[in-house]
């Protein structure tokens, strides 16, 4: 991941961490609106925080939601969020030429690295052939990287399903 990423909780921001640095990833954690810097640091299996103050007030339930925060999943964004899925796949099926007219739903894995490694289609029907299958399974296999599954400090594979609308208007995913 690249740049900052802003955690809100109720519309304030919360959170803020930076880009991780071998086994340092500093932050600055917003308490009762006074910014307080600081580190969380993971070690094989030691992980602690370091913080430059401790504010007033500032006790062991407001460092067990900071290690909340620190413990967020991140979920994947298509292309490192630099182009909407709706965009990609617009201008796939414009270029396309076997794509029909319905309704699909793809289960696509994504490993650690943000590649789409394997794509599978649950339902086929008689309008699904193999120029179809070469088309279809040929936009996700050529897409560029995906922003990774981030599990605390770790990147994970991770598969997602993903309903694409016949008009495009209806791309969703879980």
């Amino acid at each position: 991941m690249v740049g900052p990423r802003v955690f809100f909780n109720e519309g304030d921001t919360v959170l803020v961490r930076l880009t991780p640095t071998d086994s340092l990833e500093h932050f600055i954690y917003y308490y009762k609106d006074e910014p307080v810097n600081g580190v969380f640091v993971q070690h094989e299996q030691s992980f602690r925080i370091e913080l430059d103050h401790l504010p007033k007030g500032f006790g062991q339930n407001e460092l067990a939601e900071l290690k909340r925060w620190y413990a967020v999943k991140i979920d994947p964004v298509y292309m490192f969020a630099t182009q909407n899925l709706v965009d990609y796949f617009s201008a796939a099926y414009y270029k396309a030429n076997t794509i029909p007219n319905w309704n699909h739903t793809f289960v696509v894995t994504i490993n650690a690295s943000g590649r789409v490694t394997h794509v599978e289609c649950p339902t086929r029907d008689e309008i699904w052939t193999e120029n179809v299958e070469n088309e279809v399974f040929g936009m996700f296999y050529n897409m560029g990287r995906w922003q990774p599954f981030f599990d605390t400090w770790e990147t994970r594979d991770i598969k997602i399903t993903m309903a694409l609308g016949a008009d495009l208007h209806s791309i969703t995913s879980r």
